[in-house]
């Protein structure tokens, strides 16, 4: 047997992709998710066979019905399929989409719709799941790749064409936030959204390699910030990279690098393919 044949029949599995820590992490998922769904499942068995034994009686309403067991049993597998999804979520900062444990069900009619599946779900099929999700890159790759694409939206319009330029060591973005006057109470007041988190997220991955947001920037990542709180104001950042950020009441904001080869360090790492605006 030739290596070529030794390849072709080595098969891979899903499980031998993640490491050593998440397995072991899933595998007591699974035991956990196990012994649930079994008690449920029995239980679900049991009073199935005891409704068949009583539906000679004309009054049934003391008896549990058996959807509310079935129920139960639908509830540990979605839990089990969203706290392995949700652990690989948190921990590597990716999306991860829920796969569905459902089965195509057609009626007389030829009607056909999505029903939970009753019989227990398994760590490979939820495993497969996260890892087509993945594309062929690692966590760190798709976190990365997802962070930089999130982030790419603050430095574009709708219309995709650039809002930033770059001035010596200041970045200069326009229209940033959504910052308007509120004439009931006198005072300037700006919407936050996913875009503009995802912009200090980028800033806080330059400076620390990590997803979290910096508790440096909380004054800039609240969903509306007030002018009454000094968001306006021009604020010194205790950063290795960023000396000042200075947001206007028109929306733009401006950020002040140590100096020009670190702005455009940032620019190019984080907006790769998004042009300066020939003005700002």
């Amino acid at each position: 047997m030739d290596l070529f044949d030794k390849l072709d029949k080595t098969e891979i599995k899903t499980t031998d992709r993640f490491p050593e820590a998440d397995m072991e992490f899933c595998r007591q998922a699974e035991k956990e998710y196990h012994d649930a769904y079994n008690v449920y499942s029995e239980l679900s068995y049991l009073i199935e066979e005891i409704n068949d034994s009583i539906q000679c009686l004309s009054e049934k309403t003391y008896i549990q019905k058996i959807d509310d067991c079935k129920d139960k049993v639908y509830g540990c597998n979605k839990k089990f399929i969203r706290n392995i999804c949700g652990y690989f979520k948190q921990k590597y900062s990716v999306s991860i989409d829920e796969p569905d444990w459902k089965i195509i069900k057609e009626d007389k009619w030829g009607y056909k719709t999505k029903k939970d599946k009753e019989e227990a779900v398994t760590l490979q099929y939820i495993l497969d799941s996260v890892y087509e999700q993945m594309s062929g890159m690692s966590f760190e790759e798709k976190a990365f790749h997802e962070l930089k694409e999130d982030a790419r939206e603050s430095m574009t319009t709708h219309q995709g064409k650039s809002k930033y330029c770059v001035r010596g060591k200041k970045l200069v973005v326009d229209e940033f936030y959504w910052s308007h006057k509120d004439y009931v109470w006198g005072r300037y007041t700006a919407s936050i959204d996913k875009k503009h988190r995802s912009f200090f997220k980028a800033l806080t991955h330059f400076e620390y390699k990590r997803y979290e947001i910096s508790n440096k920037y909380d004054f800039l990542c609240d969903y509306k910030i007030d002018e009454e709180t000094g968001v306006y104001d021009r604020h010194y950042i205790s950063s290795s990279v960023i000396e000042a950020i200075k947001l206007y009441k028109n929306g733009k904001v401006e950020i002040d690098f140590k100096n020009n080869r670190t702005a455009m360090s940032f620019i190019n790492t984080y907006f790769p393919g998004v042009p300066q605006q020939t003005a700002a």
